[in-house]
């Protein structure tokens, strides 16, 4: 019997057109992985009289899973449309995917089927509902990160076959630029020049729904709850960057920050572009520190919702990726 090496491990997976009805998990993600865990609830039974306990139950039991991987302009969709609803897709010699969330009304967010495991062993779980999506930008990477949950896994399966491979197209940080303006129609005006880094996260999206039903044995939906929205920013501390945001926050000024990232050119003069446009409030001072001998300043936006914008933020992304 061959031996379940780790390294062969993979993520496959596949978009439900019914969240919870089960989907070919046949697309691999050459930049991201969606870990399972299974998650259950326990009860130990110990009345009066007894040091330990008689007897211990299940009560819920799902699945949890972990987005872990690198920034890429045809997988980013896949989590972007777990978290950010449907996107509008034009689609031709470039597709372009605009994601623009509703921040007054239930999104249409995509749930999966993910497998994990190799030849030898896997694991599965349906509904796949992302929660939470973030990013990390510096000079050094572009990371992508996420979680969310699942029914119960399926343990001992295996991999669903003839799995395709979406095409990879690295982030690069060299490509990165950062604006920050204070209309909206002036987004993408501004750039700042000493910006080290920024870190985008959506947390706490959705919660799972359980009942009292015996022909049940998974939670039965999901709602979608308050998020956790923020952006937080590292820049130098000098006149042009950490100074006018510092200005900017004493003020009350609301800022519309765009974080953008190119790649190759796909035709013409379009490159590969991952485009995240945002209405932002300073939700806390700023953290002064050193990265690397340089003094910095960290400062944290909330992304709010904008009346005359009529959104809180939309991602754009031009790629090769025609579907989920």
């Amino acid at each position: 019997m061959a031996e379940n090496a780790s390294v062969f491990t993979i993520t496959q997976l596949g978009a439900e057109g019914t969240a919870g009805t089960g989907a070919t998990a046949g697309t691999v993600l050459p930049a991201l992985s969606f870990t399972l865990d299974p998650d259950v609830t326990f009860q130990e039974i110990r009345p009066m009289g007894y040091k330990r306990a008689t007897e211990t139950v299940i009560g819920k039991e799902w699945t949890t899973f972990a987005v872990e991987g690198q920034g890429c302009f045809n997988c980013i969709v896949y989590p972007l449309s777990g978290v950010m609803g449907t996107a509008t897709i034009t689609a031709g010699s470039i597709t372009t995917w605009v994601f623009t969330p509703s921040d007054t009304a239930a999104d249409t967010d995509k749930t999966f089927s993910i497998e994990n495991g190799s030849a030898t062993r896997a694991i599965r779980a349906n509904y796949g509902r992302l929660t939470g999506l973030n990013y990390h930008i510096d000079r050094e990477k572009v990371e992508i990160g996420g979680d969310g949950f699942a029914q119960r896994m399926t343990e001992g399966t295996t991999l669903t076959g003839s799995a395709k491979t979406v095409t990879i197209a690295p982030m690069l940080p060299a490509n990165a630029d950062v604006y920050l303006d204070i209309t909206s129609g002036g987004i993408g005006g501004t750039k700042f020049t000493r910006v080290l880094s920024v870190d985008y996260e959506l947390s706490d999206k959705a919660q799972p729904v359980w009942v009292l039903n015996s022909a049940n044995t998974y939670f039965v939906a999901d709602v979608e709850s308050p998020p956790g929205n923020t952006l937080k920013i590292v820049v130098e501390h000098d006149a042009a960057n950490g100074g006018t945001l510092y200005s900017y926050m004493r003020a009350g000024t609301r800022l519309f920050g765009r974080v953008k990232v190119t790649g190759d050119t796909i035709q013409g003069g379009t490159a590969y572009t991952f485009q995240h446009d945002m209405a932002l409030e300073a939700s806390a001072p700023p953290k002064f520190n050193d990265q690397d001998g340089l003094r910095t300043m960290e400062y944290t936006y909330n992304v709010v919702y904008d009346a005359t914008w009529g959104k809180s933020q939309t991602v754009t992304i031009y790629n090769l990726q025609t579907g989920l």
